[in-house]
This record gives C-alpha cells, sequence and structure tokens, in this order.
C-alpha cells in the first residue's frame, strides 16, 4: 500500500468484486485531503504511476490502485498480441498503461491536452520504452482555435467548451481526420474515446478514417442522450462504416454487452462498437456473452 491513508486503502481494496470499489472512494473518501500535491503509486497492475491524489482519478488510484477496470478488461478481451491502441482523452494513464502491460508487443498513441496531466502522462507511460508515444493534443472536427475548461477537483471531467465560457483557456484544436491520417502507423486495432461530450465531432471527422480503417472495436463515453442510441446521430454513423453497437453494461461480478434501442439508450456510460468486418477474438465473444 502507498504511505497516506493506509486504512482507506485497506478497506477499499478489501471489496471482494470486481467493480464497485470506485463508488466506495466517491461516498466517502472524495473529500479526503493529502499532503503530498504529486506521489509515485503502486497499481494493483503490477506497474507504479505519478498521480495528483487530490484530483478524482489520482484519489481513485492512490487508494485502490486501480480506476476504470471495466474498459481495461473489455479493451484486453478483445486484443491479440501486437494490437494497437488509440486512447483519446488518456488523462494519466492508466487505462493505456494496463494495456500495454498485459498485452504483449502492443503499441498505445495517448492523446491528451492538459499541460499538467500530461506531463504526468508521459512518466506514467515512459516505463513501456518504444512501445508508446503521447501527444499534448485536443482532438475536434476542425483545426484552430478551441476553449478547454479545467475541472480542478477532477480533471477527468475537463473539456472543450463553447467560446469565451467562464474560466476557459484558449488552446489549438486539430482535426482528428487530419490528425490520424499523420499517424506513422498502418492500422488502429482498438479506439478508446474519453472526451466529456466531443464525442460526435471526433466520430464525424474520423468517419472515412474509420470506414477504411476500421479498428476492432471503437469504446467511447455516453452522455445518457439520444445521440448515443441506435437511431441517434453517433449510432446511425457507426451503423454507416460498418459497426454494430452495444451498450456496456457493469454489475458487481461481470460485464456484459447489450444490443441498443430507444428505449433503452439512458442506461449506460460507455458504448461499445464492434466492427463487422473484423475478426474478434474468442475471449470477447466469451467474456461478453454476445454474438459479435
Amino acid at each position: 500500500m502507498n504511505k497516506e491513508h493506509r486504512l482507506a486503502q485497506l478497506l477499499v481494496r478489501s471489496w471482494p468484486f470486481p467493480r464497485g470499489s470506485g463508488r466506495i472512494i466517491d461516498r466517502f473518501f472524495r473529500d479526503l485531503p493529502f499532503n503530498e500535491e504529486i506521489a509515485t503509486v503502486s497499481t494493483t497492475d503490477d506497474f507504479k504511476m505519478t498521480v495528483p491524489p487530490n484530483d478524482a482519478v489520482g484519489r481513485h488510484i492512490y487508494l485502490s490502485g486501480e480506476f476504470d477496470r471495466s474498459i481495461v478488461q473489455l479493451l484486453v478481451a478483445f486484443s491479440t498480441p501486437g494490437d494497437v491502441l488509440l486512447d483519446v482523452g488518456a488523462n494519466l494513464g492508466y487505462v493505456t498503461s494496463c494495456f500495454l502491460k498485459r498485452v504483449p508487443d502492443s503499441i498505445a498513441i495517448a492523446v491528451e491536452p492538459q499541460p499538467i496531466i500530461v506531463d504526468l502522462l508521459r512518466k506514467n507511460l515512459a516505463q513501456f520504452g518504444d512501445r508508446q508515444r503521447v501527444f499534448p493534443v485536443a482532438l475536434s472536427n476542425e483545426n484552430g482555435e478551441a476553449w478547454f475548461y479545467v475541472d480542478l477537483l477532477n480533471k477527468g471531467k475537463s473539456r472543450l467548451v463553447p467560446p469565451k465560457f467562464a474560466g476557459a483557456q484558449r488552446i489549438e484544436a486539430r482535426a482528428t481526420s487530419e490528425f490520424l491520417a499523420e499517424l506513422p502507423l498502418q492500422r488502429i486495432d482498438l479506439f478508446k474515446i474519453d472526451v466529456e461530450g466531443h464525442e460526435q465531432k471526433i466520430l464525424e471527422s474520423a468517419k472515412d478514417w474509420l470506414r477504411s480503417m476500421q479498428p476492432k472495436v471503437i469504446v467511447f463515453e455516453g452522455n445518457k442522450g439520444p445521440t448515443d442510441s441506435d437511431g441517434g446521430p453517433i449510432g446511425l454513423l457507426l451503423k454507416e462504416i460498418g459497426y454494430t453497437v452495444y451498450g456496456l453494461r457493469k454489475r458487481l461480478l461481470n460485464l456484459s454487452l447489450e444490443p441498443l434501442a430507444t428505449k433503452n439508450v439512458n442506461t449506460y456510460n460507455d458504448y461499445v462498437a464492434v466492427s463487422k468486418s473484423r475478426s474478434i477474438p474468442p475471449e470477447a465473444r466469451q467474456a461478453f456473452g454476445v454474438d459479435l
């Protein structure tokens, strides 16, 4: 365990189920103060990370040794040795690090625009040598000036906002289509997007590239609204370019992928688009109990 708040760590890490420990942290320890502004901590995945423990994501990693395990489980299940992950909104790099740690010979491209966070991201991924590359950029649907709001209590909730949004700062944004075209890679096998409501613009900009490159799976955070439904803009776009979209159902003991329909769109926090033309590992079929 890490040196501060050992009792809280013991309580969280003794939780017996694969999911749910994050809710304990958010309910009972969300305001727990740390003396260290930046701390290097041990994770439950046998690698170390440098995190800001007074920030929400850093606090989760410090206390529980993990973060966003459902997404990690899904990405690893869909992966085979040598696969390439594009992680847009990588934050501190926990998901990217788990992917590089657990998928042999894998490569990861991590995208994160926040200056302080991207410095920690670079440090956290450096342990994986030349199998990773970090891009300090905000992706959108066009090049130019953008406004970015940093949530000081939870930098994972920082986001692109409308012009002159109160407390936001001006940054440069890149069109996703151009960014992807310039990547020095022949393929992307897995595409994770966590950009706090900007997913649709990124996917629209990447549409032609996605149609051509066909990552096996696209994992994106939803806003529990009609844009994510089977008949909404994101669902229609992904169906048009050869994907089936599922909601990711998270239970204490297991995960499952559930077909989308308008009636159940408000149920999910995360969505998974699976390519109809790429080969899917048997492990993913078994793990998620669906004929992909």
